[in-house]
């Protein structure tokens, strides 16, 4: 499960079934993926976002 020895010692004091698996790591990335999309998609920052990166350039022209 763990390759890592030092690691290895800190999952021994977490009882074999609740350590977290590769697909358990997996889901929370997906889970982490959807949760900060629908945070932008509810926000929707975009010209905010188009001032601070390209603002100079705007004002130039």
């Amino acid at each position: 499960m763990v390759k890592n020895p030092k690691l290895d010692s800190a999952f021994n004091v977490i009882p074999k079934h609740l350590k977290p698996q590769n697909t358990d790591m997996y889901a929370w990335g997906l889970w982490g993926m959807t949760a900060f999309m629908g945070a932008i998609w509810l926000i929707q920052p975009f010209d905010w976002l188009s001032d601070q990166l390209f603002g100079e350039e705007k004002k130039k022209k």
